[in-house]
């Protein structure tokens, strides 16, 4: 007669039949909680195996987290992660490593374990691949109903204990149970989803402000030379002021001055007018410099200049009232 082991996730009890044993030497039974991994287990690939002394500790060490932490062959690694994380073992592993270390001791619990029989609640011996395979059925039959977060377990109770995917789970308290562990995993899946979305809207929202940065960025250029063009056609005067040319600008009849804040024509139209003072004094000065040598300074008036200069446009172009000041600058420089 064979005996049966009667595993039960997480408490680590082995019932054995002792009629079994009676005409051969008992075997020591090997429970999922007592097995020991060596580093070679975990990597069948000869290659793989050479790895230094400190990370087989690592990994072994993580083995024995998992182990404590009573890891089954139906654990998922997304909710037995969030127990461990924080112990010491497990951070001594990168994801990767964590990842592939947990896949690699299910496969060991699988392996050690697939020629074992558990007892059904219904009575009937079922493998523990056959419980697995119920358990998925179980869940897809809740995605199929459309199951949702905020729905109590009474509400589906019945019809998940008429469904024969339901009734091969066993119990009620097993179908209860994968129902929880099903409402938490849709409860985080949402979650994430809606994070998701938040995160894109933001993205969406962000690219959207920067393309309306650049676009009222380049409508400003735009209009403030368009303004510039308008100086420069209205605007010959190097004297001028602005309190008396603001109001012609503005009756503009294309509009030019409507695109810019009123300082901004300001600060624009004082920078234009300086522009033009700035060349008229500079061609006004060399004009000065042409008539008046340095060694005729000491001599020279006014008057006498002036009727010099009179034909030349850079004499005409510059305002009277910077003409004296600047020739008499010119004149005072020659005994510096």
């Amino acid at each position: 007669m064979e005996p049966f082991l009667d595993e039960r996730q997480g408490q680590g009890e082995v019932d054995l039949d002792p009629d079994a044993y009676e005409d051969s030497e008992p075997e020591e039974p090997t429970d999922e909680d007592d097995l020991v991994f060596a580093p070679e287990d975990i990597e069948p690939d000869a290659e793989k195996r050479v790895e230094s002394k400190e990370k087989e500790t690592k990994r072994q060490q993580f083995f024995d987290l998992l182990q404590e932490a009573k890891v089954t062959r139906f654990s998922f690694w997304k909710n037995v992660q969030k127990q461990i994380v924080e112990d010491p073992r497990c951070q001594a592993l990168d994801k990767a490593e964590r990842t592939k270390a947990f896949d690699a001791y299910l496969e060991r619990l699988n392996a050690a374990g697939s020629t074992r029989k558990v007892e059904g609640n219904d009575g009937n011996a079922k493998s523990e691949r056959e419980k697995k395979l119920e358990m998925l059925q179980f869940r897809k039959m809740l995605k199929e109903l459309g199951v949702q977060t905020q729905d109590d377990w009474d509400l589906w109770r019945e019809e998940l204990e008429q469904d024969p995917r339901g009734k091969a789970v066993g119990n009620e308290a097993e179908r209860k149970k994968l129902y929880v562990d099903y409402m938490k995993e849709l409860e985080e899946a949402q979650a994430r989803v809606r994070e998701k979305e938040k995160r894109r809207i933001a993205e969406l929202e962000q690219d959207r402000m920067e393309a309306e940065r650049k676009r009222r960025k380049v409508a400003h250029q735009a209009a403030a030379e368009a303004f510039k063009t308008l100086l420069a056609e209205e605007i010959k005067d190097p004297m001028a002021e602005w309190d008396d040319w603001h109001p012609i600008l503005a009756d503009d009849l294309q509009r030019r001055a409507d695109a810019i804040q009123f300082e901004e024509q300001r600060r624009l139209f004082k920078a234009h007018v300086q522009e033009l003072r700035d060349r008229v004094e500079s061609g006004f000065k060399q004009l000065l410099g042409e008539v008046i040598p340095p060694s005729k300074k000491e001599n020279a008036t006014w008057e006498g200049t002036k009727l010099k200069m009179a034909t030349d446009m850079r004499f005409k172009r510059c305002p009277p009232s910077l003409q004296v000041a600047l020739f008499q600058k010119h004149v005072d420089s020659s005994s510096q």
